[in-house]
């Protein structure tokens, strides 16, 4: 099964090409809903975050699960759906801790609750540390996380929360070329060999493999690295990209290459694929998938 990762505010758009989903089995429950159905149920769990890199990492991690993720950027965006928000299973409201209040009817995680009803489960997820109001909180359809999160943390997250409510995954290894990410054991398949990366390592390497071809900002990359350590870490970003380079063989294929943009940041160049295989991606032609 091959899955695309591009959703736009709760609608399908065109996929970008380059990029493969493998299933992976890791741990779901059976399903208990006949195809048909489970065609219509993948997009059954809605997001909101006005929070655009969180947005693409909750976005990616759900569709590596095999769910296609309605996208809101506001509590009032999701109120609009009336009576369609019947249709969602499960919910994932992010928000920074700092917009939390100390009354909890006005807070936003009771507007959610509010909007959702009581028996939709709700994941909280605090991109700083969750208010001390909502860590014990008591609803056992409700679940609060701390940040900050990056792709592997809210794959997890995710996947250990959906599975908790009985919900139907249908988890898959993104794959670019010969490389395929397994999230849960931050590995990555090349061809018949496996390579076993550091959290920081792994989301580094999702993050540039996601934008193949387009340079990924500095302040992105450092994001990632402090959310894995302490902020001392930053100086240490060049030496990690030197180290992705040696793990995953780029240094003796030469066929894809981490190029440092002076001042701006580091672009993954994917190889050229000659002849009838030649594909155009990111606004570079030439790269195809297996």
């Amino acid at each position: 099964m091959t899955l695309h990762c591009s959703e736009r505010k709760g609608r399908p758009v065109r996929p970008r090409a380059g990029l493969k989903l493998n299933q992976e089995a890791q741990g779901t429950p059976e399903p208990s809903t006949t195809p048909k159905s489970w065609v219509h149920r993948r997009r059954n769990i809605a997001v909101v975050s006005a929070s655009g890199p969180t947005v693409e990492d909750s976005r990616r991690a759900l569709r590596a699960l095999g769910r296609s993720p309605w996208i809101f950027m506001s509590i009032d965006e999701l109120q609009s759906l009336g009576s369609r928000l019947r249709q969602f299973e499960l919910l994932v409201f992010v928000e920074s801790a700092s917009l939390e209040t100390t009354d909890q009817e006005d807070s936003p995680a009771s507007q959610v609750r509010k909007v959702m009803g009581e028996g939709v489960p709700v994941l909280l997820a605090f991109e700083g540390r969750a208010p001390a109001s909502l860590v014990l909180v008591q609803d056992i359809n409700t679940g609060v996380a701390s940040g900050p999160f990056t792709f592997s943390r809210f794959y997890i997250l995710l996947h250990d929360f959906a599975v908790s409510h009985r919900i139907r995954l249908d988890p898959a290894a993104p794959e670019w070329g010969p490389y395929r990410f397994h999230t849960r054991t931050h590995s990555v398949s090349i061809d018949s060999a496996e390579v076993s990366l550091t959290p920081c390592e792994f989301d580094l390497a999702i993050e540039l493999f996601y934008s193949v071809d387009r340079v990924v900002p500095t302040q992105r990359l450092d994001f990632i690295v402090e959310a894995h350590g302490s902020t001392a870490e930053k100086t240490a970003l060049h030496a990690r990209i030197a180290g992705l380079r040696n793990a995953l063989d780029f240094d003796i294929t030469r066929e894809w290459q981490i190029e440092s943009v002076a001042g701006v940041g580091y672009r993954l160049l994917a190889p050229a694929v000659p002849g009838p295989e030649r594909r155009t991606l990111g606004g570079r032609s030439g790269f195809g998938t297996k």
